[in-house]
C-alpha cells in the first residue's frame, strides 16, 4: 500500500484522526485515493461533533451547517469556503455522489447529542448501521465497486470500534453498551465514567463482539477495500479475546502487530 506524493488537506487530517480508515484508503489505486480523503475527513468531522460540544443545540447547528454546505453544492454548485467542503465538492461532481447518504449519515449523528446509551444491542447494531453504512457506501462508489455487500462489514467494523474507543468515550461521559446488557450483567455506569474497573464489564463486551463477529462471518466481499475492513476487525477482535474483553487490560489499545501488511495480504 503507497500513498500519493503528496498529502492533501483532507488526507493529512483522515491520517491524523482516522488512521484506520486511512489505512484503508491505501488499498484504493493511487489515483483514486485523494478523492476518498474529503469523504474520511467529513466523517470525522460530523462524528467529533459530541466531544466539541456542550450544548445539544450548538451540536445541531453544527450538524446543519454540513447540511447546508452539501445542499448547496447540489443545489447550485457553491462550495462554501472550507477544504473538506471542496474536497467534497470534487468527489461528488466525479463520482455523482447521492446528496441522501450524506444526509443519513448527518442524521445519524444526531443520536450522539442525546446522550443516552442504546437501549438494547438491536439499538446499537443500528447505530453502527447507520453511522457507518452509509460511508462505506460513497467509499465504494468512489472505487467504482458494488455497495450492495458492505451493510455486514460495516456493522463488525464499527461495533469494534465503538468497543476499542469505550474509555476515551467514557472521559467524556459517553457510553455506547446496551442499557439492558449493562443491567442484566450489573455494570455499574458511574463507576465505568470513574474509569474504574468493573467485573462485570467485560460480560458486556464479549457479547458485543460475538455480535461484531456474528456480523464479519456473514460478510464475503469481494472488495479489495471491504476485504481489508474485515482483516483490520478480525485483528481487533482478536486483541480483545486475548485481553479477556476488559478495556481496561494495558494492551486493549495496543495496535496488532504488522497490522498495516496483515491488511495488505487479505485484500489481495
Amino acid at each position: 500500500m503507497t500513498v500519493t506524493a503528496s498529502l492533501s488537506y483532507t488526507g493529512f487530517q483522515s491520517r491524523l484522526h482516522d488512521p484506520d480508515r486511512f489505512l484503508l484508503s491505501l488499498l484504493a489505486e493511487k489515483e483514486r485515493q485523494a478523492d476518498l480523503w474529503p469523504l474520511i475527513a467529513f466523517n470525522y468531522e460530523i462524528a467529533k461533533t459530541r466531544e466539541i460540544v456542550t450544548d445539544t443545540n450548538i451540536g445541531l447547528i453544527r450538524l446543519q451547517w454540513w447540511r447546508d454546505a452539501l445542499e448547496k453544492i447540489y443545489a447550485d454548485g457553491e462550495v462554501a469556503p472550507n477544504e473538506i467542503v471542496e474536497g467534497l465538492a470534487v468527489s461528488i461532481k466525479k463520482y455523482d455522489l447521492p446528496l441522501e447518504l450524506f444526509n443519513a449519515l448527518l442524521y445519524a449523528r444526531e443520536f450522539d447529542l442525546e446522550d443516552v446509551c442504546p437501549a438494547s444491542m438491536e439499538g446499537l447494531i443500528h447505530y453502527a448501521d447507520f453511522t457507518h453504512t452509509p460511508l462505506v457506501q460513497l467509499i465504494l462508489k468512489v472505487l467504482g465497486e458494488k455497495e450492495d455487500e458492505c451493510r455486514a462489514s460495516a456493522i463488525s467494523y464499527t461495533l469494534v470500534g465503538l468497543m476499542n474507543g469505550i474509555l476515551f468515550h467514557a472521559r467524556q461521559k459517553r457510553c455506547y453498551l446496551p442499557s439492558d446488557l449493562m443491567q442484566e450483567e450489573g455494570v455499574d455506569l458511574g463507576a465505568l465514567y470513574e474509569l474504574k474497573p468493573h467485573a462485570s464489564l467485560p460480560g458486556v463486551v464479549e457479547q458485543i463482539c460475538n455480535q461484531a463477529g456474528i456480523y464479519l462471518f456473514a460478510s464475503k466481499p469481494k472488495s479489495k477495500f471491504l476485504r481489508g475492513m474485515d482483516k483490520m476487525t478480525a485483528l481487533y477482535l482478536k486483541r480483545m479475546k486475548q485481553c479477556g474483553y476488559d478495556p481496561f487490560e494495558k494492551d486493549w489499545i495496543k495496535p496488532p502487530a504488522f497490522k498495516e501488511l496483515r491488511v495488505a495480504l487479505a485484500a489481495r
